[in-house]
């Protein structure tokens, strides 16, 4: 079968989630006649998610499984999925349900319908709390200043994208910077950018795996990746014909 879109789908510790959020995807789209891939990867989880995965692919032939021994952080779990993914359009979601599988579908046609190079969703309504909320908003404040990418919410997703362009980014970072150095790269690269607005559902089943501590470190890493690009040259991309 030859897919329309591959998606990349991070797993840590998500056994709960694994049997609810990759079978509503899957029929969301398949209802809308989209042959999808997902590509699971299990990160370096220590309950039950690698069995429960294995379990699921018995039902669904158009799921990969990539298993990780160590977890290598949200990006790098993204990255082991995304050089999996075998569609013309690739991208990434989580595992955790917080976005409807119906607004993953919307991004998608999106992406095809406007004929942009990558897409992401913009969370207008968010339930993971107040102080997540602010944190979210600095971060986006400093990231705006520092990088001059200008999106009103720059750790949104999911996020899709031609996957020429994904292959002529090369991406490399394995935390939650990643969607940071997508937006540098592509802008660089000359992508055309696309939102959606979306409502950010509170988590229903599992633990979030972001912390205070988690958030403090985001700032940390904005700087890290500001030095990598402007001084470090990190962040150098090769434009190609097939990106635009």
């Amino acid at each position: 079968m030859k897919y329309k879109l591959s998606l990349s789908i991070p797993h840590y510790n998500e056994e709960t989630n694994v049997g609810v959020t990759i079978p509503r995807i899957f029929r969301v789209f398949s209802k809308a006649k989209i042959p999808l891939e997902i590509v699971a990867v299990n990160n370096g989880s220590k309950d039950n998610t690698l069995q429960a995965l294995k379990n699921l692919q018995k039902k669904y032939k158009n799921l990969k499984i990539v298993s990780i021994r160590e977890n290598q952080g949200f990006g790098g779990g993204i990255l082991a999925g995304l050089k999996r993914c075998s569609a013309e359009y690739v991208g990434f979601t989580c595992a955790d349900e917080q976005i409807a599988a119906e607004d993953i579908l919307k991004l998608y046609q999106t992406l095809v319908s406007r004929k942009l190079d990558i897409a992401k969703t913009n969370r207008i309504v968010r339930n993971d709390g107040s102080m997540r909320f602010l944190y979210s908003r600095l971060f986006n404040t400093m990231c705006s200043l520092l990088f001059g990418v200008y999106v009103r919410d720059i750790n949104g997703y999911p996020v899709l994208m031609k996957k020429s362009l994904f292959e002529s980014m090369k991406l490399y970072k394995k935390d939650w910077m990643i969607n940071m150095e997508m937006l540098v790269k592509s802008r660089r690269l000359g992508a055309s950018h696309g939102e959606i607005d979306v409502i950010f559902h509170k988590r229903k089943l599992g633990t979030s795996h972001i912390k205070v501590a988690t958030l403090f470190g985001f700032f940390y890493e904005v700087l890290k990746l500001f030095v990598e690009c402007h001084f470090l040259n990190k962040c150098r991309v090769v434009r190609k014909k097939e990106v635009l």
